[in-house]
């Protein structure tokens, strides 16, 4: 959880306070007479009516003779800027008059201002001390506060289990987000025993209730049978609902299903635009999918120039199928001018994160000197980088040794050795 970002978007307007049992003309006449309750309320109706001046007037009245509510509220208005100009200070002065009467949402919101630094030196063991009276009073979004807390390990000490704790009281009130934050820990075995039977349970109470991540999530368990049976067509109804909601991972994985003809027909085509969808995103492998349906014609007309595109905007992002698909363009003329300095550049990115089609290319590219100066030591080292890799690359070692002297082959098998290493390195670090 990252609490520079912690922000709720509380929902001020949404409920009439005018009932048969008391019209607004009673609401006006109480208001008028000093009650703080109906102050409160007429504010709220102004505030529904889009009078905001008239509104903050009503809830100044209310938050004057005490009424937490109106207090909450303006606290609110003035964090949050909302129809009136951000004021940090009147914000707190209003938010501290309503945690004094113990109210939840004031409590949380302040908890975030500490948590964040905002119109106070940042306190993580005041957010916590905050969050943990709004969590006690049953406030979900104060629950995974603390969780998340607990989580990390910011202002508390790192406890994985009292995350758990918190994330299912959130869970149990029916909060989404709760719900899936309790999956997340059922399905990295965190805080609690590992249990993807449970993970898709509360995974599909999230989803339910619209979260796309969550259901993108369910999507993924049918596809990789994980608490369940697998099942294509079912992990494809989720995709689709994530996908829908505008989330770039289901776009991108209902796509690559439309394209494999699994849980769907196939439709390269349809996997195009879903690709597109994602890729415009800025999801680097759905551009790099993107671009090999360009570039081979695959559900749209053949375009090397747009498939050079994409290839580069995933390339550039530090996405290794793309780097290697942008170095065979400049390898091969595809696109752009045949440029064989310009393919090795690419080819090493992708070479160097493990790719082991680059390795190859580089090890040909070196030893065959298509465009380049000959370097048996470079080409020998990419030749067992490849191999390691599952390439069948005996004959070209074999080739390559007849040219090379023992301490040549020597230097290339040290140099591999110190690279495998470091890619091993690297990958166990992400």
């Amino acid at each position: 959880m990252k609490f520079g970002s912690i922000a709720v978007i509380i929902l001020l307007f949404t409920a009439s306070f005018v009932s048969a049992e008391q019209s607004l003309q009673d609401i006006v006449t109480s208001a008028r007479g000093g009650d703080p309750a109906s102050q409160y309320k007429l504010g709220c109706t102004y505030a529904k009516n889009k009078d905001f001046v008239e509104a903050i007037r009503w809830y100044e009245k209310a938050a004057n003779l005490g009424y937490a509510d109106a207090q909450f509220m303006l606290g609110t208005m003035y964090a949050q800027a909302i129809e009136v100009k951000q004021d940090l200070p009147k914000a707190l002065l209003w938010l501290r008059k309503a945690v004094e009467q113990n109210h939840p949402q004031a409590q949380f919101l302040l908890g975030n201002m500490y948590a964040d630094g905002k119109g106070v030196e940042q306190n993580f063991t005041q957010a916590m001390d905050l969050y943990i009276k709004s969590a006690n009073q049953n406030h979900p979004q104060a629950q995974c506060a603390v969780a998340g807390m607990y989580d990390l390990g910011i202002g508390v000490k790192k406890d994985c289990a009292e995350a758990v704790k918190w994330y299912r009281k959130a869970a149990d009130l029916g909060y989404a987000t709760g719900q899936y934050l309790l999956a997340c820990s059922y399905y990295g075995g965190e805080g609690v025993e590992q249990d993807y039977t449970q993970a898709l349970f509360w995974y599909k109470k999230a989803a339910q209730q619209g979260d796309a991540a969550a259901q993108f999530l369910v999507g993924n368990m049918y596809a990789q049978a994980q608490g369940c049976k697998e099942d294509f067509v079912e992990a494809c109804k989720w995709y689709r609902k994530s996908a829908d909601a505008g989330y770039a991972l289901a776009q991108y994985n209902l796509g690559a299903n439309y394209a494999a003809g699994k849980g769907v027909p196939k439709d390269d085509s349809e996997a195009a635009k879903l690709y597109l969808k994602a890729a415009q995103q800025g999801y680097p492998p759905a551009q790099s999918d993107l671009g090999v349906n360009y570039a081979s014609g695959w559900g749209v007309e053949q375009d090397y120039l747009e498939a050079v595109k994409w290839f580069r905007k995933a390339a550039e992002s530090g996405y290794e199928n793309a780097q290697y698909n942008l170095g065979c363009m400049y390898d091969q003329g595809k696109g752009v001018v045949a440029d064989p300095e310009e393919a090795v550049i690419w080819y090493t990115k992708a070479a160097k994160q493990g790719n082991a089609k680059a390795q190859f290319s580089l090890a040909t590219m070196y030893f065959q000197t298509t465009g380049l100066e000959e370097n048996y030591v470079e080409a020998y080292k990419w030749a067992i980088l490849a191999g390691a890799n599952g390439f069948d690359v005996e004959k070209l070692k074999q080739d390559m040794k007849a040219k090379m002297s023992k301490d040549q082959i020597r230097t290339a098998q040290i140099n591999a050795k110190k690279l495998i290493d470091e890619i091993e390195k690297s990958r166990q670090q992400q």
